[in-house]
Order: C-alpha cells, then sequence, then structure tokens
C-alpha cells in the first residue's frame, strides 16, 4: 500500500511514517530514539473545531509535536472575554485543516509559563510548531486576521498543494537517510 506523507516534515516524523526492515543494523542502530506521538485531530485532546484548553501540567507534553495556534489569556481581562467567540469561529473555521490544533492556555495560574514565553499582556497568539513557540501574532486580533495567520503559518506545513511524494523503494534509501544520521550524531 502507498500512503502519502503530509505534515511538517522532520527526520523523526518520518522515521515514524517509513518502515524500516525489522531486523536491519539501522533499526539497532537507532533503537534508543523516541518515536514522537503524532497529534490526531480525532483524538480526545484535541479536536478539529474546537478550543483545547491546556494546562500547565500537560502544555509541554501536548504542544510537544503538532502545530498549534495558541491564544494566552487571563479570566478577567476584559479584551480576553471580548475576543472568546472571535476563537471559537477561528477554531471552527480551521477545522478542515486537520492538522492545526487550536488552543488555549490560561496564564493567570501559571504565570512562569507565560513568563518563560515572554507573554506579558493578554490575549496574546502565537504559532507553535513541535513544542517551540515560532511567532507571535502582531495586529487586531479579528477573525480574518487571526484565520489569515493560521493560514499563512500552516503553508508551510501544507504538502497537499506540492507534486505527488516520491515513492522510495531501495533499501539503498535507508542507507543513506541512516548513514547521514548516525554520521551527525557521531559527530555530535
Amino acid at each position: 500500500m502507498i500512503k502519502k506523507f503530509v505534515g511538517f516534515i522532520l527526520l523523526m516524523t518520518l522515521l515514524v511514517f517509513i518502515p524500516l526492515p525489522g531486523n536491519s543494523a539501522m533499526t539497532k542502530s537507532l533503537g534508543n530514539l523516541a518515536k514522537p506521538r503524532i497529534v490526531d485531530m480525532n483524538a480526545k485532546e484535541c479536536q478539529a473545531g474546537k478550543v483545547l484548553e491546556l494546562r500547565t501540567r500537560d502544555f509541554e507534553e501536548t504542544t510537544r509535536y503538532g502545530l498549534f495556534f495558541i491564544k494566552f489569556y487571563v479570566p478577567s481581562c476584559p479584551a480576553c472575554k471580548e475576543i472568546r467567540n472571535t476563537w471559537i469561529k477561528v477554531a471552527d473555521a480551521l477545522k478542515k485543516k486537520q492538522n492545526i490544533c487550536v488552543a488555549e492556555y490560561n496564564c493567570k495560574g501559571s504565570s512562569d509559563l507565560c513568563m518563560d514565553l515572554n507573554i506579558n499582556d493578554v490575549p496574546v497568539f502565537a504559532w507553535f510548531e513541535n513544542g517551540y513557540k515560532i511567532k507571535q501574532f502582531q495586529g487586531e486580533p479579528t477573525f480574518g486576521n487571526l484565520y489569515a495567520f493560521a493560514r499563512d503559518m500552516n503553508r508551510y506545513n501544507d504538502t497537499s498543494s506540492f507534486a505527488e511524494p516520491l515513492i522510495f523503494t531501495s533499501n539503498r534509501f535507508y542507507f543513506n537517510l541512516f548513514g547521514s544520521l548516525l554520521f551527525y550524531s557521531y559527530l555530535g
């Protein structure tokens, strides 16, 4: 069966997507590498069209793999209250982009995380990829602006507009890919 890879192209993500021969030397050499958890939009913690409420205890684990558009807020903030319905509409509009998780994080109970991320005033909207804050939204937080920001950020990760993927059928592919990986590992 031929499967098409769609998503953010990271080596570890590709390693999960591309099955390795079970008893190859390369598989044994890479046995210590942890396999990433690929975010499934149908999973309980992140559902397409819904806003996921992140908590301090699960923020790092939840955002470790995947694309996240996160609103940072405090409940007493008037601007945060005003933008609540707009944020829900953004989540609903992005539900067709199955690879984006729209979430929010309450900075009131856990200001340490917000301070670590340089979030001083709320609401703040930030784009995260595989656990890293990539870019913070700048501008008027209207539905159109927030949706356009997410769409533009996702463009870097959307492979649907690219040509059909190459299909590697040779074991030589594994040798080249993992030989390079082991070389960098050796230098590191």
